[in-house]
């Protein structure tokens, strides 16, 4: 589960098969403000297979530190935009989960949505490396 140190009451999973993922440190990684990603962000890997379909649950409990009118929560997947959900403060007084399925669109007047899946993987070996 992703976990910022900064923002006390926030988790984030990757799940598949109803399952969350373990996940893995990105070695590069820092914690804080970062203007590619915006502020208090984290970096976290988990294995994925190919096409797997999958979903991000994020769970605030009420430790959660704060105190607006409204809250924007913007999904990003392979850094382009899936989807985002405005909230009251009031959902989160007591606890609020949510979970993001897929890629909501419109065409006319109707709404679809696109699951999530990892994409197809292409593993390879590098020759003439020495690791």
């Amino acid at each position: 589960m992703a976990v910022i140190d900064d923002i006390a009451g926030l988790k984030v999973e990757i799940v598949v098969g109803g399952q969350p993922l373990p996940e893995y440190d990105d070695d590069e990684d820092y914690e804080g403000n970062d203007a590619m990603r915006g502020q208090n962000s984290t970096s976290k890997y988990v294995e994925a297979i190919s096409h797997a379909k999958f979903s991000i649950k994020y769970t605030f409990d009420s430790t959660f530190p704060y105190r607006v009118d409204d809250m924007a929560i913007a999904v990003y997947v392979d850094g382009k935009y899936v989807d985002s959900h405005v909230r009251r403060y009031a959902e989160f007084q007591h606890g609020y989960i949510a979970i993001f399925t897929g890629h909501r669109y419109q065409i006319g007047n109707q709404w679809f949505e696109r699951e999530l899946s990892f994409a197809k993987l292409s593993i390879s070996e590098l020759i003439g490396c020495d690791s």
